[in-house]
């Protein structure tokens, strides 16, 4: 029986690991845990994080938080209205997600253990949660955009060619013999040699999709970084 919520088991991040956020995603999502939602004044908030900078990756913004010693990272990710930029849906082959709403509203959709695929309207607290390899799509709505913080379990280079994938090309990837024994941990070989079948037309993924909408927001968060060389520098000792 599960018990508790998956941040319950993000807390302790010392004895965090990936085979343990991995079999904690995995009990809950195949017993249909897919849904949860935490109390909002556990969320966490991206207010504190405005000195980083949002950047375009597919059909969202995105900008690093912190990565661990073994690779579980924590991300803000910022989703469009439907209308800027339709997401479709996709897989991340080799990374977990934990997906917590923090502002602005929106809909999920996630392919469930039992194989249908599962929408909801969302809000601020709402968490989907799903392991490698799962269907997947979000977008944010029209009047109010969604914010979501995510953890991936492990991080993949967003260039990384496996970072995200199209579910209809997937197949392509599952069947392919060359990719049978290859060690998914080993990221570069594993990034060389997909990147080398593409190249050779013997491996189809198709094309990633850069979105229009977000210029702006990229453009003032930008601003918002602070240099020595533009700042005012006080101290006392």
């Amino acid at each position: 029986m599960t018990i508790g919520n998956i941040h319950d088991v993000l807390r302790d991040k010392e004895s965090l690991t990936i085979e343990k956020l991995r079999t904690a995603i995995e009990t809950r999502w195949g017993s249909g845990g897919h849904f949860e939602s935490l109390d909002k004044g556990s969320l966490p908030s991206d207010k504190d994080h405005e000195h980083i900078p949002w950047e375009k990756v597919d059909c969202m913004l995105t900008k690093m938080m912190e990565t661990l010693d073994n690779g579980i990272t924590f991300a803000f990710d910022m989703f469009p209205p439907q209308s800027a930029a339709k997401a479709e849906l996709h897989i991340h082959p080799i990374s977990d997600r934990i997906i917590t709403v923090v502002k602005g509203t929106g809909h999920a959709f996630v392919k469930t253990a039992t194989g249908s695929v599962d929408t909801k309207p969302v809000e601020p607290g709402d968490v989907i949660l799903f392991p490698q390899g799962t269907p997947h799509a979000f977008w944010g709505s029209e009047e109010n955009p969604m914010t979501v913080q995510v953890v991936l379990n492990p991080y993949v280079p967003l260039a990384h060619p496996l970072h995200t994938v199209c579910s209809k090309k997937i197949r392509n990837l599952s069947n392919h013999p060359a990719l049978e024994d290859i060690d998914a941990s080993d990221l570069d070989a594993l990034g060389a040699m997909v990147t080398g079948l593409i190249e050779k037309g013997e491996l189809d993924l198709g094309e990633r999709q850069w979105m229009d909408w977000g210029d702006e927001v990229v453009s003032a968060s930008g601003k918002k970084i602070m240099t020595p060389d533009d700042s005012s520098w006080e101290c006392e000792i």
